[in-house]
């Protein structure tokens, strides 16, 4: 499983309970971003927004580290707050923040249907997101007539030890591989510097499990083809795809 270890306790248990052997090794680090001032600007002026909408459960740690050390501890938002799925809602529930709208789709896409009808032309709307993001959301949000802020609160770069799980994909040590968005794909193939082409290979006799169409797309356009995509991106929904490799 490429996803990180800290987000991989619930889904491994849901393996191992179908009596997977599962080794989690991440492809992807968290970093802050390259630039890491429009991130501050936006927390110290965050009165001015009248929306606030977090594109995943990471950018809600890295806002809420950010907000800590800008803010005193009785800060509150007052803007109101969209999450793009449930898991993004967890962690924001978790720091005290309670959305007021939840995409069941955990996509740019269901986030952009369900502010459809709630965001009004002229209001002011920060997006956090990382550094590299689809475009989807902001231009649904320009068509409404928002005035948007899409500001990167983090970046994703190849965890340290990507090359070497690179070799054992090689080395076909796994008959699964669960792909847990774009970036697992492109830094797994990107790690290989001159031999991505065996690493690939490699892939192509591995059944590839994506956690959406999202990355089964990003597994596509790299010339391969996912075994199975989950529903959607809960670990009760990777674990039904992953099973259904076995049924």
């Amino acid at each position: 499983m490429t996803r990180p270890a800290s987000r991989s306790e619930g889904l491994t248990g849901r393996l191992r309970d179908l009596g997977a052997d599962v080794e989690t090794r991440p492809t992807i680090s968290l970093e802050p971003p390259s630039d890491p001032g429009p991130a501050r600007r936006a927390v110290s002026e965050l009165d001015r927004y009248d929306w606030i909408l977090f594109t995943s459960a990471n950018g809600v740690k890295f806002f809420q580290a950010l907000v800590a050390k800008l803010h005193a501890e009785d800060f509150r938002i007052h803007a109101a707050i969209g999450a793009i799925g449930p898991a993004t809602a967890r962690e924001l529930e978790r720091s005290g923040h309670r959305p007021s709208v939840v995409a069941e789709d955990a996509r740019s896409e269901g986030l952009a249907r369900s502010l459809a009808d709630k965001v009004r032309p002229g209001e002011r709307v920060l997006v956090v997101r990382p550094e590299v993001a689809r475009p989807i959301l902001l231009d649904a949000l320009g068509e409404i007539g928002a005035r948007v802020d899409a500001v990167a609160f983090y970046r994703n770069v190849p965890a340290p030890d990507v090359r070497a799980l690179a070799a054992e994909v090689c080395a076909d040590r796994f008959d699964v591989v669960i792909l847990t968005s774009p970036s697992t794909v492109q830094h797994l193939l990107g790690a290989a510097q001159g031999w991505a082409d065996d690493v690939r290979a490699a892939l192509g006799r591995t059944r590839l499990v994506a956690i959406g169409p999202v990355t089964a797309r990003a597994i596509e356009q790299a010339g391969l083809t996912p075994a199975s995509v989950a529903a959607q991106p809960t670990d009760e929904a990777i674990s039904q795809a992953v099973r259904s490799l076995f049924d």
